[in-house]
């Protein structure tokens, strides 16, 4: 969090969340939209179980989250509960909120 992100081109830094609605992991009942957080610094962490470097960021990103300095939202990309890859239940969560993060925003479909 200290560095600067604009040393790492992307032409998403400082562009709005691109817009969604989607359930959240552990309380699907509970639908997340970015709306939540407009005018809000936070940060939205795109993962997965598969990706070798979303696991060796895992441990940081947890800290993070349990540092409350800010707003983390975890978006799984392309696995599906139930699907039989993983028991995501075993992922160790970051809080009581979501898995891995503050609040997991929900399922991407395949």
């Amino acid at each position: 969090l200290n560095l600067n992100p604009r040393d790492v081109p992307s032409p998403l830094v400082g562009k709005p969340a691109p817009a969604f609605s989607l359930p959240q992991l552990h309380a699907p009942e509970q639908i997340f939209s970015p709306k939540e957080m407009l005018g809000k610094v936070w940060l939205l962490n795109v993962w997965s179980t598969w990706c070798v470097s979303c696991r060796q960021e895992h441990p940081v990103l947890v800290e993070l989250s349990r540092s409350k300095t800010v707003p983390l939202i975890g978006l799984n990309y392309k696995e599906l509960r139930g699907d039989g890859n993983i028991d995501m239940d075993k992922v160790e969560p970051a809080s009581e909120k979501g898995l891995a993060m503050e609040r997991a925003a929900g399922w991407l479909k395949k």
